[in-house]
């Protein structure tokens, strides 16, 4: 499974409040699945939770598991620059925003709407 949050600003605050949300997020997700499949403490172990931190153009890779019944561990496994050139930046930029507005209508069409006219509505 992976997490991620990501900010256009590296600000000391931000990490800290991002990589907080990483914690809470993967350690629910965690549970989750510990709970959903009744997984013993030993199979639970085995479990890793990776998440994606990206502010401004530095990038943060990290694992969070369980280690014993209640202790969870969430640690930092690499970090690597965001290429910056703009010559691919733009193009690349471009194509995540309009990837995620059409996830979003996929979403929206899954979810929400349940006849033809709306649909037609929507792509009109």
């Amino acid at each position: 499974m992976l997490a991620g949050e990501v900010g256009k600003r590296a600000t000391i605050t931000k990490y800290y409040h991002d990589r907080m949300k990483l914690a809470v997020g993967a350690k629910s997700q965690l549970n989750q699945l510990i709970s959903k499949y009744k997984l013993s403490t030993i199979e639970a172990t085995k479990l890793k939770i990776c998440t994606i931190q990206i502010l401004g153009t530095e990038a943060e890779l990290s694992i969070f598991r369980l280690v014993g019944k209640g202790v969870y561990v969430f640690e930092k496994t690499c970090g690597f620059q965001l290429p910056i050139a703009l010559e691919t930046f733009v193009p690349t930029m471009e194509r995540l925003i309009a990837s995620m507005m059409l996830l979003n209508v996929i979403m929206m069409l899954k979810y929400c709407i349940r006849d033809e006219m709306a649909l037609i509505l929507l792509i009109v």
